[in-house]
């Protein structure tokens, strides 16, 4: 033998001596406890599975609202543009129009009854959409309560 071998001995090449026997028990797949705890793992996987498609799910309905909100925001600043500039024009003719005074006085006064008449209806449908939106956006923050305490 050369220096750089490692010596063996009879005793190092023996098999280790058994020692007890390991208790028998359910295999595992038949193991309840395993069985239990891969239910609970698939059940808390499904719920999450489930939890985000919700998610995904609002979050699509909250974009196509919000797109079509915006879209009928801007169909209302376009009309309200639109009615704004035809009455300004109409008075800016109206007074070169008018001889008198008291005719341009009159004229000055319609617009601005007309002015005032718009923005009160502009006002109240504006309130009647932030009431709206407000008891949407509470059936909204009711209902998932509601679906968690009946689950």
């Amino acid at each position: 033998m050369s220096s750089n071998e490692p010596e063996t001995t009879p005793d190092s090449r023996a098999a280790p001596e058994p020692g007890p026997a390991p208790e028998p028990g359910p295999a595992p797949e038949t193991d309840p406890a395993l069985r239990r705890a891969e239910a609970a793992r698939d059940a808390v996987t499904e719920a999450l599975e489930d939890h985000l498609d919700r998610l995904a799910t609002l979050s699509r309905a909250a974009r196509t609202d919000l797109d079509a909100d915006l879209q009928a925001a801007g169909r209302l600043v376009a009309r309200t543009t639109h009615r704004q500039l035809a009455a300004n024009l109409a008075l800016v003719e109206g007074l070169m129009a008018a001889r008198t005074l008291p005719a341009m006085l009159q004229l000055q006064q319609d617009f601005l009854r007309r002015q005032m008449d718009w923005a009160l209806g502009d006002w109240e449908r504006m309130r009647a959409q932030a009431l709206d939106l407000l008891k949407e956006g509470r059936q909204g923050a009711e209902e998932p309560d509601a679906g968690r305490r009946s689950s």
